[in-house]
């Protein structure tokens, strides 16, 4: 009985280093720029191409900087596993901040103590966690809803 091979088909490609050698919110407006209308993300309810990925994550991008200005610090993500990880990633990199991953399915102590031990002040959220986002935020956390 013969094996049938599942995996990538195409050959390794090396990146120029130009290619690299820059932020990941330029290189994903390269890739925009490149193939907008293409598939970006897809998850079992939503279909994001780049420029809707892109039109998305700038949103959360403006509302993070409204929020808090141009500052270097932690942005909490809350988001299930699917295409709003992308955008909120995306928008935290975009406004120029670093984000701290937030598990929906971890307890809620875990889940509050991490969020007041990284201080973060923006936690970026989704509709389907936005009630456990307010409940978590024992301090002034300006929660940002994705949808």
């Amino acid at each position: 009985m013969m094996t049938q091979r599942i995996g990538p088909t195409n050959p390794f490609v090396e990146f120029p280093a130009d290619a690299i050698e820059q932020s990941i919110p330029d290189r994903f407006a390269q890739q925009v720029r490149l193939h907008g209308g293409r598939l970006a993300v897809k998850d079992g309810v939503r279909a994001l191409t780049y420029d809707a990925l892109d039109l998305a994550s700038n949103r959360v991008a403006h509302r993070i900087l409204a929020e808090r200005g141009i500052a270097e610090e932690p942005v909490a993500l809350l988001l299930g596993h699917g295409a709003g990880v992308a955008v909120g990633i995306l928008g935290a990199l975009k406004a120029g901040n670093f984000f701290v991953p937030l598990d929906p399915a971890y307890p809620g102590a875990r889940t509050r103590y991490m969020l007041e031990d990284s201080t973060a002040s923006v936690l970026v959220t989704d509709g389907e966690h936005a009630t456990v986002a307010r409940r978590l935020a024992s301090r002034a956390v300006a929660v940002i809803d994705i949808d």
